[in-house]
C-alpha cells in the first residue's frame, strides 16, 4: 500500500510537471464506465477455471459506474496516467443468489502510449493499482492489486475538448484466497485538454 502511494505522487507530480511546460500535454477525462467482471479460481461456493477456454463459463457480473483520468505528456507520444474508477451493481454467485448492492473502487497507474493527431487520438496503455470491493454484509469485501491494460479513441471536438468514444480494458484482480476477478471494462466519455 506504502509503496502504491508513493507511485500516486510520482504520477501526480509528472503530471503537474509536464503541464507546466507545456499546456497542451495535460489532459483531464471523466464519464461512464461499464466493467463486465467474473470470478475466476475459488470464488464464492464454486470453483471457476482460469484458463481463457473455459474461464468464460463463470457467472459474470456487469456494473455501471464512471471513470475519471488525468494524463500528462513527455513527448507527444508517452505520458502517465492516473486513472480511478467506481462501478456498482447486484453481485451474483455461481448458485444464481445476488447479493442487493456491490461497489468496486480502483486506482491504477501507468504509462500511456499515443499516436496524437489534430483530429484523432487512438492510446494504449497499461495500469497498475489496487482494486476494492465491498459487498452487502461482510463477505467480499477486500483492497487488493489489479492490474489493466487496454486502449482507446479520442476525437476532437475542438482544440481543448474531445470525445473518448470507446476505452477499453482487461482487468485482472487478484481476489484473496487463490481467486481472481477478470474481464472487460468500457469508458466513453469527455476528455478536456489544458
Amino acid at each position: 500500500m506504502r509503496n502504491l502511494r508513493w507511485v500516486f505522487l510520482a504520477t501526480m507530480a509528472l503530471c503537474v510537471t509536464m503541464a507546466a511546460q507545456d499546456r497542451t500535454h495535460f489532459e483531464v477525462f471523466g464519464g461512464y464506465s461499464l466493467e463486465r467482471i467474473a470470478p475466476c479460481g475459488q470464488a464464492g461456493s464454486g470453483e471457476f477455471p482460469c484458463n481463457a477456454e473455459t474461464g468464460f463459463l463463470a457467472p459474470r457480473n456487469n456494473y455501471n459506474g464512471w471513470d475519471a483520468s488525468f494524463t500528462g505528456y513527455f513527448t507527444r507520444f508517452v505520458g502517465a496516467t492516473a486513472d480511478f474508477s467506481g462501478h456498482y451493481g447486484p453481485y451474483r454467485f455461481d448458485n444464481g443468489q445476488p447479493y442487493p448492492s456491490a461497489s468496486r473502487y480502483s486506482y491504477m497507474f501507468g504509462p500511456l502510449f499515443a499516436w496524437r493527431t489534430p483530429k484523432v487520438k487512438p492510446f494504449a496503455h497499461l495500469l497498475l493499482g489496487r482494486t476494492s470491493e465491498s459487498l452487502a454484509g461482510s463477505i467480499g469485501n477486500y483492497n487488493v492489486f489489479s492490474w489493466a491494460v487496454g486502449g482507446g479513441l479520442d476525437v476532437s471536438v475542438s482544440r481543448r475538448i474531445a470525445i473518448r468514444f470507446a476505452q477499453l480494458d482487461y482487468e485482472s484482480v487478484h481476489v484473496p484466497g487463490n481467486a481472481a476477478a477478470n474481464g472487460l471494462r468500457y469508458s466513453g466519455g469527455v476528455v478536456f485538454r489544458f
